[in-house]
């Protein structure tokens, strides 16, 4: 299953759990007495506009370090909270296809 989203669609900036990123991958493996749940996303769009800002605000404030600052600040937060609400995401999903395969019938 896959999915892809517009980086400058409407209502982007709000609390999705999707909005920070731009295609994802779930990939389901069958290793025989387990299968394994996996799941990559991409946030290029985000870390190119986060660049840009960074690069901006460097210019302005004439300060290399000003901007390696907001750099890290806003790419490293995005990034660590989207890995964050993605592996809950995906440890939900996770226990769900628990519950249906396990479901007694």
């Amino acid at each position: 299953m896959t999915f892809k989203s517009k980086f400058f669609k409407r209502g982007r900036w709000n609390t999705n759990i999707l909005a920070t990123i731009e295609k994802g991958v779930f990939i389901i493996v069958d290793k025989g007495d387990r299968t394994i749940l996996t799941y990559e996303f991409y946030m290029y769009h985000l870390f190119i506009a986060v660049t840009i800002m960074s690069a901006i605000m460097a210019t302005v404030f004439q300060q290399v370090w000003f901007g390696i600052i907001c750099f890290l600040w806003l790419g490293g937060m995005n990034w660590l909270i989207a890995i964050f609400r993605h592996k809950m995401m995906l440890t939900e999903i996770a226990k769900e296809i628990d519950n249906l395969v396990n479901k007694p019938k």
